[in-house]
């Protein structure tokens, strides 16, 4: 079965960007599971080769790059011309998270699968207006959220698609459990803790310097983040157990993750998205909190609503108040001295993910076997 993937215009490629790293890792789900897949994205100058070399993968699907000339409100150039390279395809199933291409695509009756990782009905503009189009067609066979959450708000709005609605979470990838970076500034034999991803608004480093400052026998480590936030923090923390690892290439971030001994996910109740603006913490899903699980290693997240669909406290998490910088500060100490409760909580977080957060399962929901 062919299937194009349309990237929306917005994602680069390659780039940091969970966004980025989700299509990459669905269009290789997808071919592992049999499907012919062209993925459809907008150019950023990049070859091919480096596009796979980036996210450490090896080379399995055509990149088909959009290139449109630069000015104001370039994007709209896009999607007819991303449009044009699917139509010469002719594929049997159109997967994406543009829903203006996809509207295009549903209008010259492709089986279209929408999947969707905000409320794009609360945009507005030609956005919005495609999104209405897209929702009423019959050629959408199947719109997918990454969250029960946005799911749940798109149902109380009133905006749910014609066609089925299906949740499917996002995904991570078994990796080696026993791959260690080559580099280590930690203490020997001091509690390693980690976090992993953005300095944006939200994402909780007050809470990571707090518990660094209360707690001088732990190494705390965080991995990513931009040289300016970095820099930033590292001046208002000038502290000798926090270290800044700075950005590492995703391909190798799970050997940071086995290096710790708890990984942390302070998640505020405002939480930014790529760039530093708006806020996901309504319905997001965040790739990083599923990474941590497939490390079995235990976890320490925030008591949201969004993350509670994939982290229940005390069975394989243990979640906080983001607002309670103690309670963080207990945690810690708990699972330093109870390995048993470590342990167990890192076990249970693994089995989830192997059952449920592989990136082959959340291809199965996208695309039923068979068929569309």
């Amino acid at each position: 079965m062919k299937l194009s993937y349309i990237a929306p215009y917005s994602s680069n490629f390659p780039s940091r960007d969970a966004n980025s790293i989700h299509v990459m890792r669905m269009c290789e789900a997808f071919v592992q599971l049999g499907y012919d897949v062209t993925l459809i994205v907008s150019s950023r100058g990049a070859s091919e080769s480096e596009i796979f070399e980036y996210y450490g993968m090896e080379p399995c699907f055509p990149v088909r790059q959009i290139t449109v000339p630069r000015f104001k409100g370039k994007s709209v150039l896009y999607w007819p011309r991303a449009f044009l390279a699917l139509y010469s395809l002719k594929p049997d199933v159109v997967v994406g998270r543009s829903v203006h291409v996809c509207a295009l695509a549903a209008f010259r009756g492709f089986p279209v699968v929408y999947d969707t990782h905000g409320p794009v009905w609360e945009k507005g503009g030609l956005e919005y207006l495609a999104y209405q189009f897209l929702r009423r067609s019959r050629n959408l066979v199947r719109m997918t959220t990454n969250s029960s959450a946005l799911r749940d708000l798109c149902i109380s709005s009133g905006q749910q698609p014609r066609s089925e609605i299906v949740v499917a979470n996002n995904g991570s990838l078994a990796l080696p459990l026993d791959d260690m970076p080559d580099y280590w500034p930690g203490r020997e034999g001091s509690f390693q803790v980690g976090y992993m991803g953005h300095l944006y608004p939200g994402r909780g480093i007050e809470n990571i310097i707090f518990c660094a400052e209360q707690l001088s026998d732990m190494d705390f480590h965080v991995v990513g983040g931009t040289d300016e936030d970095i820099s930033l923090w590292r001046r208002k923390a000038p502290l000798p157990n926090l270290f800044f690892h700075g950005f590492i290439k995703h391909s190798e971030t799970h050997r940071y993750r086995n290096r710790c001994d708890v990984l942390l996910a302070p998640y505020q109740r405002s939480v930014a998205v790529a760039g530093g603006k708006g806020d996901s913490s309504r319905y997001m899903n965040p790739i990083k909190i599923i990474e941590y699980m497939s490390t079995k290693t235990p976890i320490i997240a925030s008591n949201l609503p969004a993350l509670r669909e994939m982290l229940t406290d005390g069975n394989n998490a243990l979640l906080c108040d983001p607002e309670d910088m103690t309670a963080w500060q207990q945690a810690l100490v708990k699972l330093k001295e109870d390995a048993g409760l470590s342990k167990r909580l890192a076990q249970s977080a693994y089995d989830d993910f192997v059952q449920d957060y592989t990136w082959h399962a959340r291809a199965r929901r996208l695309i039923k076997k068979g068929g569309v």
